[in-house]
């Protein structure tokens, strides 16, 4: 509660400054920052209305890198609120402008939420190809254990998934190929 309240002194204090892209893409990155503190509250109202901020900020700048993170923190809370398409269609968004401008982190993380949400909708398939897909970068890249500072370990993630996906299409020794893979 403390760190919000310093983002609400913060955000009131950008306010007071004159108004250019520098203040505005310092107000987009603070919206972003405080909603580690956000969600551990459940302040699930707060972060909607703070990542709807977000985007709406990133747009008028036509800042393509910053909306592509909205996106993504976009689609990871709208499948955590169960709205699933809203996800996938974030997801999507967000992976598109990733690989039009070259981030490639941004992009790992849009084609791992993606598959999230993919999951929530039962598109099994679609989220064995993508989730593959991530695991093979990741292990080409020699990343496969990196954390690129998440709350949990993406190639763990993925593999979750994405063994999930393969025993609802009934591919088992794929599951447990993954499965044991990550051990």
């Amino acid at each position: 509660r403390h760190a919000v309240a310093i983002f609400e002194r913060s955000l009131g204090v950008l306010t007071d400054l004159h108004e250019d892209d520098h203040r505005t893409r310092t107000e987009i990155d603070m919206r972003l920052l405080v909603l580690n503190a956000l969600l551990p509250l459940g302040e699930q109202r707060r972060i909607e209305q703070l990542l709807g901020e977000a985007k709406t900020l990133a747009q008028t700048l036509s800042d393509s890198s910053r909306l592509a993170k909205v996106e993504v923190l976009r689609t990871l809370f709208l499948w955590e609120a169960g709205r699933h398409h809203d996800a996938l269609a974030s997801g999507e968004t967000a992976l598109r402008l990733a690989n039009e401008n070259g981030l490639e982190r941004i992009a790992l993380a849009a084609r791992v939420h993606t598959g999230i949400a993919m999951h929530a909708l039962g598109q099994f398939r679609r989220v064995i190809d993508m989730h593959a897909g991530v695991l093979q970068e990741l292990r080409a890249s020699g990343q496969e254990k990196q954390r690129f500072s998440w709350a949990a370990y993406p190639s763990v993630i993925t593999r979750a998934f994405c063994a999930d996906s393969c025993i609802n299409v009934g591919e088992l020794a794929e599951a447990q190929s993954l499965i044991e893979h990550g051990r």
